[in-house]
């Protein structure tokens, strides 16, 4: 059985959890969705890399939604941590930007 983990956002949330799934080797595939091409492909590379010196290996595909029907996880790390920054410590300030991030994720699968 094969066990699929897709992770949604690759800023440091999502970043840190796809190292810690890769390196533990948690799944035997990953898939990983952001909207900055160039980091997620960057992310991407530097796991392919590191999995050279670990004893198990990670499929990894990068910015596919469809390959996400199957995932047996899905962890939504989005976000802009920008907007914790804010007057009053709102810890709701990053809700509007995320629900309608959320949304336009979801209208992709």
């Amino acid at each position: 059985m094969t066990r699929k983990v897709g992770i949604i956002g690759m800023g440091n949330v999502g970043a840190a959890a796809a190292h810690y799934i890769v390196a533990s080797g948690f799944a035997d595939e990953l898939v990983l969705i952001d909207k900055n091409e160039a980091k997620v492909k960057a992310d991407a590379l530097d796991f392919e890399d590191a999995m050279a010196n670990l004893l198990h290996h990670t499929e990894i595909t990068v910015n596919d939604y469809a390959a996400l029907a199957d995932a047996d996880v899905v962890i939504s790390a989005l976000g802009n941590i920008k907007l914790q920054d804010n007057a009053g410590d709102d810890r709701f300030a990053e809700l509007p930007f995320t629900r309608v991030e959320v949304r336009a994720v979801a209208e992709k699968n």
